[in-house]
């Protein structure tokens, strides 16, 4: 069955409505209605973004199986921890970053300190929807166990928190373009990894499934970040929302390998990710539909 770019714009949207509704419903409804938090987690959470993990998370349900709502709130979960990632990123302390989404970074608005408070109370949230969504879909206490286990693994000093001291350290001047990807896949690809592993565990796929949908994730992160180095370099403020040239400073995979040699790994590690979900055949068109529109570079 062939898709064409509407159709995939089409569920794109669809996808992301179901998202932020459901993002609405388990953050700000939780909150008391006088809580200090209530409007930085708007700003913070609510008020923008692709949206990409939930609705691959969504996506790979549908690809299991499984309705959209098996997985809804962890799909919250994983944009939060997404969120939480970028709030810390931006800190005077990290890449001291002025701009997110067109708008003025969140500790330029409320302060160094309630956005560290903020993060943990985000991230604490997360874990709490993890969990739950774990219990609704009858999971066993072992189970469970082997999710929280996931959860911290990936976004640990093997993943997220482990990519971003990678990313802080002196060393990085002396990487070499294997280390600088395998940085990238914990700072991006890990929490795409966490969203297929978390799906797998949720919809009880089986163990090539899950395998198909953890290396899509890996491979798509690097991907990922690797459009972020060249759209650093040669994108604007407008079509970026934040900030261009932020990582100058730094040594990144298009300084290293030069931009076509960049390009050719983006290449590669999309097509990897195409790949690794042919095994589900014409039922993973919005996953290689993805693969496909990152390839694009404008």
């Amino acid at each position: 069955m062939n898709h064409t770019f509407h159709q995939f714009q089409a569920e794109l949207a669809n996808c992301r409505q179901q998202v932020e509704a459901a993002l609405e419903e388990n953050l700000t409804a939780v909150l008391p209605p006088n809580s200090p938090f209530r409007q930085p987690i708007y700003d913070c959470v609510l008020s923008g973004g692709k949206r990409l993990r939930p609705i691959l998370m969504l996506k790979m349900a549908e690809l299991l199986g499984k309705p959209n709502q098996s997985v809804l709130k962890a799909a919250c979960a994983i944009e939060v921890l997404h969120s939480v990632s970028l709030i810390l990123d931006d800190l005077p302390s990290m890449d001291n970053a002025t701009v997110r989404r067109g708008q003025p970074t969140a500790h330029l608005v409320y302060g160094e300190a309630n956005v560290i408070l903020l993060s943990h109370l985000l991230a604490f949230q997360a874990y709490h929807l993890i969990v739950q969504n774990s219990v609704d879909n009858g999971r066993s206490p072992q189970q469970i166990a082997q999710i929280s286990a996931a959860l911290v693994q990936l976004t640990g000093l093997h993943g997220v928190i482990g990519g971003q001291m990678d990313d802080l350290a002196e060393a990085r001047c002396r990487f070499s373009k294997q280390e600088m990807e395998e940085m990238y896949y914990k700072k991006t690809g890990a929490l795409l990894a966490l969203t297929a592993v978390l799906t797998g565990q949720l919809c009880q796929a089986s163990p090539q499934e899950a395998k198909a949908l953890v290396t899509y994730g890996r491979h798509l992160g690097i991907a990922y970040q690797i459009r972020d180095d060249i759209l650093d370099e040669t994108g604007e403020l407008p079509e970026l929302g934040k900030n261009p040239r932020q990582d100058a400073h730094k040594q990144t995979h298009l300084k290293l390998a030069g931009l076509a040699a960049s390009q050719t790994r983006l290449k590669h590690h999309l097509h990897k990710a195409e790949q690794s979900v042919a095994c589900f055949g014409p039922r993973a068109w919005f996953l290689t539909s993805l693969c496909q529109q990152y390839g694009v570079l404008n």
